[in-house]
């Protein structure tokens, strides 16, 4: 994995195991949010806000998985999660861990506007 998820795999800690559904679960995401500058403004407009602003400026620190259920909707974590063969729950802990990861090289490199090209 090279490239913008090959910076970001690095936050799945314990979820190693998940890593290609990781990728793709991220990829679908951003690329359902119209790149990673749509996925930031969702994440903004969803409270979050304050923590977006510092996973840029300050580096990535997890969410809370609640966080994650309140900007995405558990029906759309559950299509991820079957599209990609993994429970609804370990989706959510994925979510979780790398989108911070993902928010903070978007907002460092300015790039990953298209996740398709990313990878």
């Amino acid at each position: 994995m090279s490239g913008f998820f090959g910076s970001i795999m690095s936050g799945l800690g314990g979820l190693e195991q998940h890593a290609p559904a990781a990728q793709n679960m991220l990829s679908d995401l951003i690329n359902q949010h119209g790149g990673m500058e749509g996925l930031m403004d969702k994440l903004n407009q969803s409270g979050m806000a304050q923590q977006v602003q510092g996973w840029v400026e300050n580096g990535p620190a997890g969410a809370a998985i609640q966080d994650i259920t309140k900007v995405f909707p558990p029906e759309q974590i559950e299509a991820l999660a079957e599209k990609h063969g993994v429970p609804a729950s370990v989706a959510s802990g994925l979510l979780a861990q790398l989108l911070p990861h993902a928010v903070a090289a978007s907002g460092q490199t300015g790039d990953a506007s298209d996740a398709d090209n990313a990878s």
